[in-house]
């Protein structure tokens, strides 16, 4: 019997630490059996680490947007830059201050005109 035959004949409904312990091999090698086979993993498999990042958006819907990112992150207890990033991963436009008279292109600014050494100063 041959490796092939064993896996072929493994209860796949159980976890792999079980199957890999009535084979002789290790957990890792069963997780490749199942992935060369198609198998999905067995029910109540771990999955790994529940995410963070629930606490955080909670965090962020409170949020009035059209405030600067310094006052939300003061607000919030973080860096501009992190409200920035959250800011870019919602899509949400930055708001930026206008500062003075916008500035009109070189098309529409006119010279002023040339003082020759004849004229006086007014």
């Amino acid at each position: 019997m041959n490796y092939r035959d064993a896996y072929d004949r493994a209860d796949w409904k159980k976890s792999d630490v079980e199957i890999a312990a009535k084979l002789g091999v290790t957990k890792q090698a069963v997780q490749a059996a199942r992935r060369v086979r198609g198998i999905q993993p067995a029910a109540g498999h771990g999955g790994g680490r529940k995410k963070s990042g629930a606490k955080r958006s909670d965090k962020y819907a409170a949020i009035n947007w059209r405030m600067p990112d310094k006052k939300i992150a003061e607000k919030l207890g973080l860096t501009v830059s992190a409200v920035n990033a959250a800011r870019a991963r919602r899509g949400i436009k930055q708001r930026r201050k206008k500062k003075g008279v916008p500035r009109k292109s070189n098309d529409q600014v006119e010279a002023p005109p040339l003082r020759t050494p004849n004229q006086e100063q007014t």
